[in-house]
C-alpha cells in the first residue's frame, strides 16, 4: 500500500527531529570516551532543543541544564560540554558575559 503525502511528510519531519538523538546514540556505541555525565547532558540538551522548536542554535542556561542533567559541579559541566563539542556531538558557543546565555547547536546531519 502506497503511503500518503501526509504520512511521508510526517516521516520526514520525524527524521529531522530524531536525527541528533540517533547520531548521538550511534556515535556513543563505539566511543569509549563517553561517560554517563555526557549522556545525561546530551539528553537534557536534546530536550531543550525540542522545546526551542529545533532551533539551529538555542540558549543553554547553565544552572537549569545542570539541575536537569543532575550535574552538581560547574567544573564537571564545563568539562562535559567542552568534550561533547570536541568529540563532534554538538557545537557549544560559550559566553564570557554573565548577562548573556551560552548557546548550543545539535548536529542534525549524519556524521
Amino acid at each position: 500500500m502506497a503511503k500518503s503525502r501526509k504520512n511521508r511528510a510526517c516521516e520526514i519531519k520525524d527524521d529531522f527531529f530524531l536525527m541528533p538523538l540517533r547520531n548521538f546514540l550511534e556515535g556513543i556505541k563505539k566511543d569509549p570516551r563517553i561517560r554517563t555525565t555526557h549522556t545525561a547532558l546530551y539528553l537534557t540538551l536534546y530536550g531543550l532543543w525540542l522545546e526551542n522548536n529545533a532551533a539551529a542554535f538555542f540558549p543553554v542556561p547553565r544552572a537549569v541544564v545542570m539541575q536537569k542533567a543532575k550535574i552538581s559541579s560547574k567544573a564537571t559541566w564545563h568539562q562535559a560540554i567542552a568534550e561533547l563539542d570536541e568529540y563532534g556531538y554538538l557545537k557549544y558557543c560559550p559566553t564570557r558575559q554573565k548577562t548573556n546565555v551560552s548557546t548550543v547547536s545539535l548536529l542534525t546531519q549524519e556524521p
